[in-house]
């Protein structure tokens, strides 16, 4: 079972990101002890840039980094000027 939500969230963070035009590439996926948290960590930096929480009765509900969130703002506005 861990290893399917491993594989399901590995899936479903890089399918988010794509979505949402956020580079994915040089991460891996760590999970949080104890709970259905998956990390979806940037390699050089070591910061979390997407969490995902699996819940037993909805559906998955994904955090973003606010560093992050700052940085996919100011792409927005560089992209809604030109």
């Amino acid at each position: 079972m861990n290893q399917y939500l491993y594989n399901l969230a590995n899936h479903l963070l890089i399918t988010h990101c794509q979505k949402h035009s956020i580079d994915c590439s040089g991460t891996h996926i760590i999970k949080q002890d104890r709970k259905q948290i998956y990390n979806l960590i940037e390699e050089k930096s070591g910061k979390t840039i997407l969490t995902i929480t699996f819940h037993k009765n909805s559906v998955p509900t994904y955090t973003y980094n606010p560093t992050i969130l700052k940085k996919l703002k100011k792409e927005l506005i560089k992209k809604l000027k030109i």
